[in-house]
């Protein structure tokens, strides 16, 4: 070997390119990771607080509020008690709130959830005297079509007694032919002779 010949030091492997995502707040995981932490959570779950998530964006939309404006959930959280909502939706609407705030890089301050909780504990109060206020109705709820009813049903797995159970009250038909709610006239019970008539 001369002075002039070139020599290259062993090299490392050359590592796998990974994929990454980058969540909201900017930090970086590994794909993988990010698939384990998204399976992590229920599918039910995941609905869940994404419905609530836009009915509140809806909510601010339409009162002209920021989402990320201080009071906002507070104030939100007191439309809901004002419709009659009932605590435990009340809980559940800020707790989720809480969570997607502090996610979007704007958590609640103390004030905030000391108003909120206040909000809750008036409307428990109400609930305790029995004061209803109005009758709120569903939130805003998903129609289920006649396949939808279908496909969920096929599902049922029949062979356990809780899914036997689930299935025969929902999908009875009433059990006469053609799926008519009460039987023929001709096998009404005063065409039926009995032995001890």
């Amino acid at each position: 070997m001369t002075s002039t010949d070139i020599v290259l030091a062993p090299s490392r492997p050359v590592a796998r390119q990974m994929e990454t995502v980058t969540t909201r707040t900017g930090m970086r995981l590994s794909a993988s990771a990010a698939r384990w932490f998204e399976e992590s959570v229920p599918r039910s779950s995941r609905d869940a607080r994404a419905w609530r998530w836009q009915e509140y964006a809806q909510w601010c939309s339409d009162v002209d509020w920021h989402t990320a404006e201080r009071g906002a959930v507070a104030s939100f959280i007191a439309a809901l008690a004002d419709r009659g909502h009932p605590v435990k939706t009340l809980q559940a609407m800020s707790g989720t709130l809480r969570g997607m705030r502090a996610l979007d890089g704007s958590p609640l301050d103390a004030e905030e959830l000391k108003a909120i909780e206040g909000v809750i504990r008036g409307r428990a109060k109400h609930e305790a005297k029995g004061i209803e206020g109005v009758r709120p109705g569903p939130l805003k709820a998903d129609g289920v079509t006649p396949e939808d009813l279908r496909r969920m049903v096929a599902t049922l797995n029949v062979s356990t007694p809780r899914g036997a159970g689930t299935r025969s009250p929902c999908c009875s038909t009433g059990g006469w032919p053609g799926g008519a709610a009460s039987p023929p006239p001709s096998t009404s019970m005063t065409s039926v002779s009995s032995p001890w008539s």
